[in-house]
């Protein structure tokens, strides 16, 4: 991983964030996209974040997938993410990135992780890091 202490760091400015007060999973997620895309540090190249908010009923708050690339959400579908990552990733439930050619690395992320807080995870030079924020 590039620096690890610089992605941290990067990463922690989302502790003093006021999220919202979101019940829509669709917001939520959408939410928590611009954020990690908003935080993450130039060499972070694969990111999985949850959240769960006491307003949603559902599950909901996950994303997977490379900051600044377009955001589509979950369809139980493989996704080709580009610099060899695929992922599969189901609404409401979780996803699950790949890499093609570092067979030990991949990424989980699921749904609606944590208590009214938020958990990131962020793979990067086949290093990953777990932050709850």
């Amino acid at each position: 991983m590039g620096n690890e202490f610089a992605i941290i760091e990067a990463f922690r400015g989302l502790e003093n964030i006021v999220f919202g007060d979101y019940s829509d999973p669709f917001v939520i997620d959408m939410r928590l996209s611009r954020l990690i895309r908003e935080y993450s540090a130039a060499d972070v190249f694969l990111v999985g974040a949850s959240i769960r908010l006491e307003k949603c009923n559902q599950n909901g708050g996950g994303i997977l997938g490379i900051p600044g690339s377009s955001d589509i959400s979950a369809d139980g579908t493989v996704q080709d993410l580009g610099n060899g990552f695929y992922s599969l990733a189901f609404p409401g439930e979780f996803g699950l990135a790949v890499s093609r050619d570092l067979p030990d690395t991949f990424l989980f992320v699921r749904d609606g992780c944590g208590d009214n807080r938020g958990c990131v995870v962020v793979q990067s030079g086949g290093k990953g890091i777990v932050m709850r924020v």
